[in-house]
């Protein structure tokens, strides 16, 4: 950087030429202003040589060149020797420092005139970051009156943070919080903030944010005005007001609205209803305006129409339709004053409301027939009163009763037994019922109710009934039930059929007859097996078999006898068990008792014989795993432990039976071929010897 410059001041360009001057003579370049360097000395930051490199600072009297050299802890800094100095990461923990010197313009060339060295600079983090991409910034928005601001972004929220909102018009601080919500005494004024950001161990960064103009607010209706007062004609309503989010509000420019119509002058808050608004939504819009807010527009509307009294009918309903029995009647809703928007219904028998019938259509029912019909139309609009009107009178005629369910005869159609017919059911429900008996379409005399008992004359012959239905205003309606032809007297049981003899299989089961309310000439017999006929057992007795075993069996007993129908009772079911053996001999084991010996289970005798065996062997009193054959060959587990062998016994029809064997004691074959000295000590403990004599055990 070249620059001319004289003494007391600064002369940019070459107006004045150089003056000579001696080197050394320090009254010729003097420097005035703060030596040390400027900027945040934190990695990242950009900082200069500052007013040392301000002409503005120094004292000349010829034209000067300032050259500069950065140090780092007092070392030079290769190659920076610009007025600024990107601090790096490698900086951290050092010092830094700058010193600029004066040249000077001669006939001989630059001279050096004056060094100036600044104060050394230590080099630690800033507080957040000064500049750049990372700086703290600051979100004023569209800085509206009710709006708040704040710093909505600094990069290291550890660090602590003074704020100082600022009027720019006074300099007076407003605000020493966070945020600022923004009033109207700030409507109009410039807002600087002012923050430090402060964090131990690193630099205090300050930053100066630039000032905003602080514009009118959005007005807004947290709740918006109401219609009060009564929604009547001739009553006076009212527009109230809402809530707002600024103070002072108030209304302009009011226009009240009749079913989206438009209402010429009336335009104040208040408004008397008349006729013309009976039945109709009222609504109003209007302006509303607050110091330092902007306008808005608003409306009210009211949540019912205006009421105008209770409908009128000009022409009555009528009923129209076929005027007999089970035809559908129909209302009209008759002609009103003004239209309603809905209709109901009630449907009147001589006067007195039907039940459940309130729609414009209605079936007549038999308790209709010879009455006074009529329909009541109720009529509704919103914002009026309801309206009623009555319609003329019919009458509904009646028709011949038929039967829609037909009438059915129960009972058994056998002699001495009271057979009963059901009434049925009717198109119409019948008030009365008449009923006449009938044997092979002959009327039976005096058989005139509903039941009827069946006599000796009537076996073998078709009984029928007639019934006839009956109510005023219908014709009368008959039907006649199917003819069905009269058994004779059953044959009943007066004492049961009982089945004896034990319920095991081999045995003989008998049944006998029982009594029976006339004596029976026969009876046949059907056992059964579990519900099943057994073929060929129809005899009075029956000997079990082994397919009975676990089975029930049971035994039909049918009673005969000329003149009567026959007879029959099902004894009770009895479950069949197994037999058993009236005696099983204990079983035996043959064979060598040592060691690498086949020993052989011998099954004892048996009554009767058993026809299959199953085996377990046992070493000292516990099941030996997986010896279960007739025979078992000794193991060394064995030796000098009590073998024993259980034999199951088992015939078709009979229960399994189990018996065990005496123990053989199993020697080391050594001691088993060995043969001298096997005795007993003969005293307590008493001492078994084995053979050889050498090896004992307590027995």
């Amino acid at each position: 950087m070249l620059t001319t410059a004289v003494a007391c001041g600064l002369i940019v360009g070459n107006s004045i030429p150089p003056v000579a001057f001696a080197v050394g003579e320090t009254a010729q370049a003097t420097f005035i202003g703060d030596k040390d360097p400027e900027g945040y000395f934190c990695p990242d930051e950009t900082v200069q040589a500052g007013q040392i490199s301000d002409f503005a600072f120094w004292k000349l009297n010829f034209e000067a060149e300032l050259k500069y050299q950065w140090y780092r802890n007092g070392a030079p800094i290769r190659n920076e020797t610009d007025e600024r100095y990107v601090v790096s990461n490698g900086d951290l923990g050092k010092e830094l420092n700058v010193a600029v010197t004066v040249y000077s313009s001669t006939a001989d060339g630059m001279k050096k005139v004056l060094t100036v060295d600044g104060s050394d600079r230590l080099v630690k983090p800033c507080a957040v970051k000064a500049s750049g991409d990372d700086e703290p910034v600051l979100s004023s928005g569209r800085s509206r009156v009710g709006d708040t601001i704040k710093l909505w972004y600094y990069s290291d929220r550890e660090a602590s943070v003074d704020y100082s909102w600022i009027r720019v018009s006074d300099g007076v601080v407003i605000s020493k919080e966070p945020s600022l919500t923004l009033s109207v005494r700030e409507y109009g004024e410039e807002i600087q903030l002012l923050a430090v950001f402060t964090k131990p161990g690193a630099w205090d960064v300050t930053k100066t944010f630039w000032p905003f103009t602080v514009n009118s607010g959005d007005l807004k209706a947290l709740a918006r005005p109401k219609i009060s007062g009564e929604l009547k004609v001739g009553s006076t309503v009212k527009i109230v007001d809402g809530k707002y989010n600024a103070p002072s509000v108030w209304m302009s420019e009011i226009q009240w609205f009749r079913d989206g119509q438009k209402i010429p002058n009336a335009n104040e808050r208040t408004y008397k209803l008349n006729a013309s608004d009976a039945g109709k939504s009222m609504y109003a819009t209007m302006n509303l305006n607050a110091e330092a807010y902007s306008g808005v527009n608003s409306w009210v509307e009211s949540t019912d129409p205006v009421y105008g009294g209770n409908l009128e009918a000009s022409e009555a309903p009528r009923v129209t339709g076929k005027m007999s029995w089970n035809s559908m009647l129909t209302a009209t809703t008759g002609t009103w004053k003004i239209k309603p928007t809905s209709y109901s219904y009630q449907w009147y028998r001589n006067g007195k409301a039907i039940k459940n019938a309130i729609k414009s259509t209605y079936r007549s029912s038999p308790d209709d027939v010879g009455k006074k019909i009529t329909v009541r139309v109720i009529a509704k609009r919103k914002g009026f009163g309801t309206g009623q009107a009555a319609s003329n009178q019919v009458t509904v005629s009646g028709t011949t009763l038929s039967a829609k369910s037909k009438p059915k005869v129960t009972g058994t159609f056998r002699q001495n037994q009271t057979l009963k017919v059901s009434n049925g059911t009717w198109n119409a429900k019948p008030s009365s019922y008449s009923y006449s008996w009938y044997r092979n379409g002959k009327k039976i005399s005096g058989a005139t109710k509903s039941s009827y008992k069946l006599s000796p004359k009537d076996v073998g012959k078709k009984i029928s009934v007639r019934v006839v239905a009956k109510r005023s205003g219908f014709k009368s309606g008959s039907f006649e039930t199917k003819k069905t032809n009269v058994a004779p007297v059953l044959l009943k049981v007066s004492k049961k059929p009982k089945v004896s003899g034990s319920a095991k299989f081999g045995s003989t089961l008998k049944v006998s007859n029982g009594l029976w309310s006339k004596t029976p000439t026969s009876y046949s017999y059907s056992w059964y097996r579990n519900g099943k006929k057994i073929s060929g057992a129809n005899k009075k007795t029956y000997k079990l078999t082994s397919a009975d075993v676990g089975k029930k069996i049971s035994v039909r007993v049918v009673a005969k006898r000329k003149g009567y129908d026959n007879g029959q009772y099902a004894t009770a079911a009895k479950k069949i068990s197994a037999a058993s053996f009236n005696k099983i001999s204990k079983p035996t084991i043959s064979g060598k008792a040592a060691y690498g010996k086949t020993l052989t289970a011998n099954p004892g005798k048996s009554t009767p014989k058993a026809t299959s065996y199953s085996y377990q062997w046992y070493r000292d009193g516990s099941p030996i795993k997986g010896a279960t054959k007739k025979k078992y060959k000794a193991k060394y587990a064995d030796v000098y432990s009590d073998l024993t062998v259980k034999v199951t016994s088992k015939r078709s029809g009979y229960k399994s039976s189990s018996r065990t064997s005496s123990a053989v004691w199993i020697w080391d074959e050594y001691d088993y071929d060995y043969d001298y000295g096997g005795s007993s000590s003969g005293k307590e403990p008493n001492r078994c010897y084995l053979p050889g004599g050498q090896s004992y055990y307590y027995c």
